[in-house]
């Protein structure tokens, strides 16, 4: 049997909220390695403040917190943290997704060959002082349920798409 890779593709769109936000997409691709066959898995569109100090972590765990929202002191956005290292070995960078993520997520989804849009989301989730970087995220099951408890290898693969970075104009 083929295998099926889970494929990030870029971040588009405008970068304002008033012209319509931010877009992502992922897409299943047959797998050249011999990988896995669909077991299915999904992709969000994730998120980190470039301006605000780096949140260096070596596991998902470390990202766990919550971000004050915009103009509301005291006031948090809840959020899912992800630890992700573009170099492997190397320490990574936070990375996050809000809740609820029904418009930067498409989960449990059938990725033998089909694409899938992600968004339209607001750029400036944490407001437009902050230059925002925003990537797609996407992970494939490997074994059922692998993308919700599943270790990276065994029960889930996890990949990430190229950076965008966008500032609020003067």
């Amino acid at each position: 049997m083929l295998g099926i890779d889970n494929m990030p593709g870029p971040v588009t769109g405008p970068a304002t909220a008033e012209q319509g936000g931010i877009k992502g997409s992922f897409r299943g691709k047959r797998a050249r390695d011999g990988g896995p066959g669909n077991l299915g898995g999904g992709g969000c569109l994730v998120f980190r403040a470039t301006d605000a100090a780096p949140e260096a972590c070596e596991a998902d765990a470390q990202c766990a917190v919550s971000l004050e929202q915009p103009g509301l002191p005291g006031v948090s956005m809840a959020v899912y943290g992800y630890c992700i290292s573009d170099t492997p070995g190397a320490q990574g960078q936070c990375w996050y997704k809000p809740f609820p993520d029904t418009q930067h997520c498409r989960k449990g989804v059938d990725i033998d060959g089909l694409g899938y849009e992600l968004g339209p989301v607001d750029p400036f989730p944490l407001g437009k002082d902050l230059a925002m970087q925003w990537r797609v995220l996407t992970c494939q099951n490997l074994k059922p349920a692998g993308c919700i408890n599943g270790a990276e290898g065994d029960g889930k693969r996890t990949r990430y798409g190229d950076k965008r970075t966008i500032r609020s104009a003067p």
